[in-house]
């Protein structure tokens, strides 16, 4: 088949569930092509990005220009490039009477131009989020891009995305042609918000299990429990939960270190409550790591802590993959019940649920772990 990924960023050091599936497809035979909306990093990307020449299969969407005088420089230039070709898409991109502001603000036709220079025609579009399948069903609408659009939703494009932008996916529902939320939860959100039940199907992010080594968890009797935290320092991740729960299993005498690797906004707030919390010695913000160095740290922790929450602004999980390859790796996962992490993690089978936002749960649930090594 011929696949056009629509993505975001590219590349992303935080979107592994994504190039897995890029990977995947390409190891399947199928041709792939990629459509990004903006660029990532690229002091700190995948070695997988390299090996499969994905750097070459990428295109960047463009944005209107800033200034009046400059948009309209660029779209004459456009404008001529592609009408030639594809004046049919072209002139739709600039009807204001079917696509509005979007037309008028030339914002429909400068996104058109990227994906008039790629293929056009492929058997799936799979947008990769919510708001990517929005846009993408303008864009087929206007017959600048030809396929089956599948969309996939994971997290912020559910509901914080729509709070923010209310009736954002009403033409999106009524003509995407399937619908993948990465667990039940997020089904049952999309059926109340009117997508048809018929076209959603729940694809769960898969890992690769060859790459996660499983090792049986154990300690020595004077050696600290090493707890361990992979995620963007961001409020839905709920590490400052995880944070006020070790140091109240400190004050209690256990021997804990909580190590927290990752970046983000909330670094010098999270860097604050462990000062103030006195847990320096015992609670470490080791920062960005590449995917070697997280492995390694997997291998010599020995609970995860994957505290997520709702945040504020309605932003939320789906389920994090370190979850999973933790899990794989067989290390004793502690979590809440959030979103879809109870469809993974058995409550006090390979691990234990807490309420979210409950930093006291949390640390009753880590007590629990450490006072019987058994259930590791």
């Amino acid at each position: 088949m011929k696949i056009a990924f629509v993505l975001d960023h590219f590349p992303s050091i935080t979107q592994t569930f994504v190039l897995n599936q890029l990977i995947g497809a390409i190891e399947d035979g199928h041709q792939v092509d990629i459509y990004a909306m903006g660029r990532g990093s690229l002091e700190k990307v995948d070695r997988r990005v390299v090996k499969y020449g994905l750097d070459s299969k990428v295109i960047y969407v463009r944005s209107a220009p800033k200034g009046y005088l400059r948009r309209v420089g660029v779209f004459i230039r456009l404008f001529w490039r592609h009408v030639r070709q594809h004046p049919g898409p072209v002139f739709r991109c600039l009807n204001g009477f079917r696509f509005g502001r979007q037309a008028f603000s030339l914002k429909l036709f400068f996104k058109a131009s990227a994906f008039m220079d790629g293929k056009r025609r492929y058997d799936v579009i799979h947008c990769q989020f919510g708001m990517l399948g929005k846009e993408v069903v303008e864009l087929r609408r206007a017959g600048v891009i030809e396929g089956k659009l599948v969309t996939s939703f994971r997290g912020y494009d559910t509901e914080k995305y729509l709070r923010r932008n209310p009736g954002a996916y009403d033409q999106l529902l009524k003509e995407g042609d399937l619908f993948l939320p990465v667990c039940q939860s997020f089904a049952k959100w999309l059926e109340k918000q009117g997508f048809p039940p018929e076209k959603i199907r729940v694809l769960y992010s898969g890992i690769d299990c060859r790459v996660f080594e499983f090792k049986r968890r154990e300690k020595k009797s004077d050696e600290p429990a090493r707890l361990l935290t992979v995620a963007r320092l961001v409020p839905k991740k709920g590490i400052s939960y995880a944070v006020e729960a070790v140091a109240a299993l400190a004050n209690k005498g256990l021997n804990v270190e909580y190590t927290i690797i990752g970046d983000g906004p909330l670094r010098s707030e999270l860097e604050s409550l462990i000062s103030s919390l006195g847990m320096k010695p015992r609670v470490h913000l080791a920062g960005w790591k590449t995917r070697s160095q997280v492995l390694e740290w997997m291998q010599k922790s020995h609970i995860l802590l994957a505290p997520s929450v709702t945040a504020d602004d309605g932003d939320c999980e789906g389920i994090p993959n370190v979850i999973k390859e933790a899990m794989a790796m067989g290390m004793p996962v502690i979590s809440t019940f959030h979103s879809g992490i109870p469809e993974l993690v058995e409550d006090g089978g390979c691990g234990f649920l807490a309420e979210e936002g409950n930093s006291a749960d949390l640390a009753e649930c880590v007590a629990r772990i450490l006072e019987n090594e058994t259930l590791w």
